[in-house]
């Protein structure tokens, strides 16, 4: 069946529920990854916010250590972006 408006991952739970257990089984377990690889992005956004208002308001003598703390939590984004990414390519599209 094709769900052409809806989400990949939506899209993904109705097709898993046509598919074989075997297959269904491995869909789901994908799916869940995919969502917790979200939350784990989207808790890493807000560690920028965070890390970013520290080193706004950051005393002069303390710019460098915020600065990089702000930076290592880019870098954190980055990685839990690009986890969410290859987890979401892995879902197949109706």
């Amino acid at each position: 069946m094709n769900y052409p408006a809806l989400n990949p991952a939506t899209a993904a739970q109705l097709e898993a529920r046509n598919a074989s257990p075997f297959a269904q089984v491995g869909l789901n377990r994908l799916i869940d990854q995919m969502i917790d690889g979200y939350v784990s992005w989207r808790e890493e956004c807000a560690a920028v916010a965070t890390a970013y208002e520290n080193w706004s308001r950051s005393a002069r003598q303390d710019r460098g250590l915020a600065y990089a703390a702000y930076t290592a939590a880019l870098d954190r984004e980055e990685r839990a972006a690009s986890t969410y990414r290859s987890l979401a390519e892995r879902i197949p599209l109706p």
